[in-house]
């Protein structure tokens, strides 16, 4: 049902597609692209930010002696 529905979808937007002007599939192309590279540098500070939290709490449980 679900693989139904997306196919639909992915079948609408290539007739779309096709039918556009150039000027409006070079929008879509630039949108995807810009679309893809949130999502990367979204996923790449999820990332970081993830890392750093599994750190922080390693670093608790370490015993840290201060050097006089």
């Amino acid at each position: 049902m679900i693989r139904a529905f997306l196919l639909l979808r992915l079948r609408s937007f290539a007739n779309q597609f096709i039918r556009a002007s150039e000027a409006e599939r070079v929008a879509a192309w630039w949108s995807l692209l810009w679309g893809l590279i949130v999502v990367v540098v979204i996923g790449w500070i999820a990332s970081q930010v993830f890392s750093l939290l599994i750190t922080v709490s390693n670093a608790r449980h370490l015993q840290f002696v201060p050097v006089l």
